[in-house]
C-alpha cells in the first residue's frame, strides 16, 4: 500500500512538473547540472532567471503553478507540513511592493498573532542586483513560531517576488540553504 501511494504521488509531481513545462505561461523549468537539489526556473516575459528546489530525492517538493489576473505564480510546497516557496511574476511599479506584500502575507494572517517584523529594508544581492526584503516572525495558530520572509525584484515595470511561509525551526539546512540560492541565484536576463 505504501509502495503504491509513493507511485501516486511520484505521478502527481511528474503531472505537475509536465503541466509547468508545458504551460504557454512565461516560464519553464530546467535542471541545474551543479547540484540536483535544483531546478532552474526560467521566465520569458520578463525574462529572468533563478534556482529553486528540485524534487529530485523523492515525492517533496510539490509544484503547482498558476496563473490569474496577469499573475502568474510557481509555488513549491517543500514537505507534507514543511516550508512553502513561492515565485510571483506580474506587471508592477516598484511604489506597489508593499500594497503586493500586505496582500501576500495577509493570505495566511489569520492563522498568525504577536508579529514582529524583523526586516523591512533595501538588499543588494550577491548578483550585485538591489531588491527590496522583508520578514516578520509570528506565533502561528499552532503555537509554534513562524516566519514569512519575502524579497521583490523591480525593473521597469516587471515585478518578480519570492515569498517563503515556514516554523521558524525549519530555517536551517536545506531549507535555508534553498532560500539563500533562490535570493542570490535571481538575475535578470
Amino acid at each position: 500500500m505504501n509502495v503504491r501511494r509513493g507511485l501516486v504521488k511520484l505521478a502527481v509531481v511528474v503531472c505537475a512538473a509536465a503541466l509547468l513545462c508545458g504551460a504557454a505561461g512565461a516560464a519553464e523549468l530546467y535542471t541545474y547540472p551543479d547540484d540536483n537539489r535544483f531546478w532552474w526556473f526560467v521566465g520569458t516575459e520578463p525574462a529572468f532567471e533563478i534556482l529553486v528546489p528540485s524534487n529530485t530525492g523523492g515525492a517533496y517538493p510539490l509544484y503547482f503553478h498558476r496563473t490569474q489576473f496577469g499573475e502568474e505564480v510557481l509555488e513549491i510546497q517543500m514537505g507534507q507540513d514543511g516550508p512553502v516557496m513561492a515565485v510571483g511574476i506580474l506587471k508592477g511599479s516598484s511604489s506597489q511592493i508593499s500594497a503586493i506584500r500586505d496582500n501576500l502575507r495577509a493570505s495566511r494572517d489569520h492563522l498568525f498573532t504577536n508579529v514582529r517584523v524583523v526586516d523591512d529594508r533595501e538588499i543588494e544581492t550577491s548578483m550585485g542586483l538591489r531588491a527590496y526584503f522583508y520578514s516578520q516572525l509570528a506565533r502561528a495558530a499552532d503555537g509554534k513560531s513562524a516566519m514569512f520572509r519575502a524579497v521583490f525584484f523591480s525593473r521597469g515595470d516587471d515585478l518578480v517576488y519570492l515569498t517563503y511561509f515556514l516554523y521558524e525551526s525549519d530555517y536551517s539546512g536545506f531549507n535555508r540553504d534553498a532560500w539563500i540560492r533562490a535570493v542570490n541565484t535571481f538575475r535578470w536576463m
